[in-house]
Order: C-alpha cells, then structure tokens, then sequence
C-alpha cells in the first residue's frame, strides 16, 4: 500500500513524524510466527530501509502487543529493528477501540444526582453537550495487586456508549476521585 507512494510526497522542509495506521484489523491467532509472506516481508524491509536511511533508524518505532489486561498497557512502541517475543497473548474481554487516546480526557457529566449506575445520559466532552442512547458493560478492570501502577489508584469500569450525536465512545470512570474520562472512539 505505501510502495512507491513515499517518493511521492513533498518534502521541501521535511517530515516531523510519519505515522502508518491500520483502520480495519482482524483478530489474528495467538501463535502467528511471521508477520508476513517471503514477498511481503520483502517489501516491508525495503519499505523500512527507505524509511530508516530518510529519518533514522532509532526514530522508528514499531508497536508491540503486550501481555496485559490494563488498556494503558496493551501495546509498547519499540524501535522497529528488535525483533519482538513471539509470547501467548490473553484473549480481549471486550471489544477495543480503534482509536484510543495517548491521554484519557475528562467529561463532565451533566445528570450526576439522577444515575447512579452505569455511564451518564448526559455529558460534555470537547466543548459539545453528548448524549447517551446506549450503553454495553461495565468491564472492571484492576492492577495487579502485587504491582503499583502510577496512574491506577483503584478499579475502573469501562464502557461502550453509543451517543445520538455519533460516536461511539470508550469511557471509563475511576474510582478515586469518582470522574468520567473517553479513553478512545470505536469503530
């Protein structure tokens, strides 16, 4: 898809980042051992010598899955010349969204004395008033408790809320302090 398009693109002061990203993906098996076929796994060197010898290969990072089942920890950015641990990888509770956000952003939630279980029907997410149609869930999720994580205090409940002005939003609410965040948009 990329063959022979990056030669196209105007450079006169250069790139700050490039970022490829897959839109539609399909659960693949837990034992995949390459990534691609012999042809494939050509080009993808090809396409990552072009890349490397333009920007650097320490700027390049490739995205690993981990084996987790904290959302914030799913994937990790390594530099795209290690080679990852082929590793068994826990099956996904939930549907995940495609785009997650580096940064969970707050809502406000407008109808906080009428629920008391379940995602607000009313809240206000970047500046516009959103509300909810549906909602799938909660998924509960903990961090080990062997484990301190620096930005999980207690348990989150994650859901998927259908709004009728569009999207379809991923939100969570944490526990300490009791505040509603979108951690990303599904599909």
């Amino acid at each position: 898809l990329v063959e022979g398009k990056v030669e196209t693109l105007e450079s006169e002061f250069g790139f700050d980042s490039v970022r490829l990203a897959a839109l539609t993906t399909a659960p693949l098996g837990n034992q995949q051992e390459t990534l691609m076929e012999e042809t494939q796994g050509q080009a993808e060197a090809l396409l990552l010598a072009i890349l490397g010898n333009r920007l650097g290969f320490e700027r390049l990072q490739r995205h690993i899955p981990q084996p987790t089942h904290l959302p914030d920890r799913e994937v990790a950015a390594r530099p795209v010349l290690s080679k990852p641990r082929i590793q068994d990888l826990p099956a996904c509770l939930s549907p995940r969204p495609i785009l997650r956000f580096p940064m969970p952003e707050p809502i406000e939630a407008l109808d906080t004395k009428e629920v008391k279980a379940g995602p607000p029907r009313q809240f206000r997410w970047r500046r516009k008033t959103r509300t909810t149609l549906a909602a799938t869930g909660p998924e509960r999720v903990c961090p080990p408790w062997w484990r301190t994580e620096p930005d999980w205090h207690s348990a989150r409940d994650y859901w998927c809320v259908q709004t009728s002005e569009g999207p379809r939003l991923w939100l969570y609410q944490s526990a300490k302090p009791a505040r509603w965040f979108v951690a990303g948009e599904l599909s």
